[in-house]
């Protein structure tokens, strides 16, 4: 909905402050009571990381023809999905 709104140049930095506690909590309910080695939260991490650049790619950047798509708020989103697991995971569910 924000694509069509005045916000539309400021959606990634407001989609981030929604959604990054959001993922936070996610993490920290499904990594709190495993015990795995950090080469696992790694793994997720990757994972995390490759759903989110080829689902943007398929779903933003293609259809709606934003090649100007890839800006700060959108590697501070990436740096995010991959470290938020990594950091969750080490801190709450290591061996």
């Amino acid at each position: 909905m924000l694509f069509f709104t005045p916000l539309r140049d400021v959606m990634g930095w407001i989609l981030f402050a929604i959604f990054a506690p959001v993922t936070i909590c996610v993490a920290y309910l499904r990594f709190k009571n495993r015990k795995m080695a950090l080469p696992y939260y790694a793994s997720v991490a990757g994972t995390w990381l490759a759903m989110a650049v080829c689902l943007d790619y398929i779903f933003i950047v293609v259809p709606y023809a934003q090649a100007g798509y890839y800006g700060p708020d959108v590697f501070a989103y990436y740096a995010t999905t991959f470290l938020i697991p990594l950091l969750v995971g080490y801190a709450y569910g290591r061996k």
